[in-house]
Formats: structure tokens, C-alpha cells, sequence
């Protein structure tokens, strides 16, 4: 008799928490990410742009070798080493970047890193001497090498993992066509108009986009800003956010609840999700 109370009792526990279960999902969550389609794309196009520059930077680079041993009156093992040193400092880089921008954000970072290789640029086509570019060619990977992590980071946040297929195409899209690119413009340029022309070109290129993401470019670290209902404060709001009306307080306290609402359900589903896993367990 004891042992048919027991097994009424699990089997009413276990209806019990099959309907708790039933219930949560019925109830609607919060929205993985408030940003639309539009601005998704958007986002996800300019880091993607972003990203070229880690391989453009190195492709671009290699059919002005013997120029650049010819101008600055070294040989061309020291200029191969400006390869090597960029090569090194690219695969050390991604990761502290990487663990940056998780920490204060992706929009800071990638100021901050577009910076560095944009300035890098600028020294790049105005330096005569081996040893400036041999630091600069260090300084330009630091600043072009982070921002594929970066772009996979940005794509994490605004894409739930079974839409994320179509934006990471367009990522690898990007990055694959820097090493066919880079050399016809590299050789290019440095036929028609000097290799300096190859550092004033991504100056140009990695100035516009940097003008482009002060501008407008959101923060999408959910760290910071949860789904994007969160208002971005101090370096991670855009220039243009600063022209619009602040959300009061209380707008900005829902949109907080909001985004823990959505944690919890979150882990409240993905519990729900190992409790239907260990009932359906013989």
C-alpha cells in the first residue's frame, strides 16, 4: 500500500511540474533582440567591412616588398620580418580583443582598435625609415586583427543561433575576399601610384568607416544593453543617440526589468527543456 502512495505521489508531482512547464512556454518572453531586420543588417554588414581589413592588410601588402627593400636600403629578409611581426602580433591580438569586448563593450573596442590602425596607416605612408615600419606594421595588425572576433561577437548578439547561418555567411563572405583582392590592388597601386598609396588607401577606407561607427553604430554587447532595450550610457552611445530625447527613468527601469525578465525565462525554458529530458528517461 505504502508503495502505490509513492508512485501517486511522483506522478503527481510530475504532472504538476509538466503543467508548471507548459505554462512558462505558453507565456510570451522577451524578444532575443529589439534591433529589426534593418538594423540588423546593417549592423552585421559594417562589422563584417570591419573584418577585411585583418587579411586586406597583409595581402595588400606583399607585391611592394622589394620597393619598399629598394627605398629603405635594407634587404629583403628585413622586410620579410614585417610580415613575420605582423603575422605574430595577429594571433596574439583576436583574443585580448576579444575578452575586451565582452567586458565594456563592442562599440568602445572597435573605436578604439580602428583608431590605432588608422593612425597606423597615416605613419605607414608618411615613415622613410625600416625601423617605423617595422612598429607600425605591428601597431596596424594590433589595430585590423581583433576585429574578426569582434564581428563574430557583434553577430552573437543581434542573431539567435538558428537565424545565425545567413549573417555569418555574409562575415566569411567579407574575409574571403581579402586574399584575392589585396594583391591585384596592392600591385596596382604600387605600379600607377607609388606603395605609398597602399597605406593611404585603407587610411581612407578605415577613416570612412570609423566616421561611420561614431556616428551611428550601436552598442549590441547584451552585457551592457541586454536585448537593445537597454539605453547605452557614457562611450558606448552613438553621436547621433546624443540628438535624440534621453528615456526617463522609469522608461529606463522597464526596459532593466525587461531584459531580466528575459534571462529568467530563458533559464526557466532551458530547466523546463532538462526536466522533459529526465521524465521521458525510462
Amino acid at each position: 500500500m505504502g508503495f502505490l502512495d509513492h508512485q501517486e505521489t511522483l506522478t503527481a508531482a510530475a504532472g504538476e511540474k509538466a503543467a508548471d512547464i507548459m505554462s512558462s512556454r505558453s507565456q510570451p518572453s522577451a524578444a532575443y533582440t529589439v534591433f529589426n531586420g534593418t538594423v540588423k543588417r546593417a549592423v552585421v554588414w559594417t562589422a563584417s567591412f570591419a573584418a577585411v581589413f585583418s587579411g586586406l592588410s597583409s595581402f595588400i601588402y606583399y607585391p611592394v616588398l622589394q620597393l619598399l627593400a629598394t627605398d629603405m636600403h635594407v634587404s629583403l629578409q628585413l622586410v620579410n620580418l614585417t610580415i613575420t611581426s605582423y603575422l605574430v602580433v595577429a594571433g596574439l591580438a583576436p583574443s585580448l580583443i576579444g575578452d575586451m569586448a565582452d567586458h565594456t563593450g563592442r562599440r568602445p573596442v572597435y573605436i578604439v582598435v580602428l583608431t590605432f590602425y588608422f593612425g597606423a596607416n597615416i605613419g605607414l605612408a608618411l615613415q622613410d625609415s625600416y625601423a617605423a615600419l617595422l612598429v607600425l606594421r605591428m601597431v596596424q595588425s594590433a589595430g585590423s586583427s581583433g576585429t574578426i572576433s569582434l564581428a563574430y561577437g557583434v553577430i552573437s548578439d543581434v542573431t539567435q543561433a538558428k537565424d545565425r547561418g545567413s549573417y555569418v555567411g555574409v562575415l566569411m563572405g567579407f574575409t574571403n575576399v581579402a586574399p584575392s583582392l589585396g594583391p591585384v590592388l596592392g600591385g596596382v597601386l604600387a605600379e600607377k601610384a607609388g606603395w605609398r598609396w597602399i597605406f593611404w588607401l585603407l587610411t581612407i577606407l578605415s577613416g570612412s568607416l570609423l566616421l561611420c561607427i561614431i556616428l551611428f553604430f550601436p552598442e549590441t554587447c547584451q552585457r551592457i544593453v541586454g536585448n537593445g532595450s537597454v539605453p547605452a550610457t557614457g562611450y558606448s552611445r552613438t553621436v547621433v543617440s546624443f540628438l535624440r530625447p534621453r528615456p526617463t527613468k522609469e522608461e529606463s527601469q522597464d526596459a532593466e526589468g525587461q531584459t531580466r525578465s528575459m534571462a529568467k525565462e530563458n533559464s526557466r525554458v532551458q530547466g523546463g527543456n532538462r526536466e522533459d529530458v529526465m521524465c521521458q528517461t525510462p
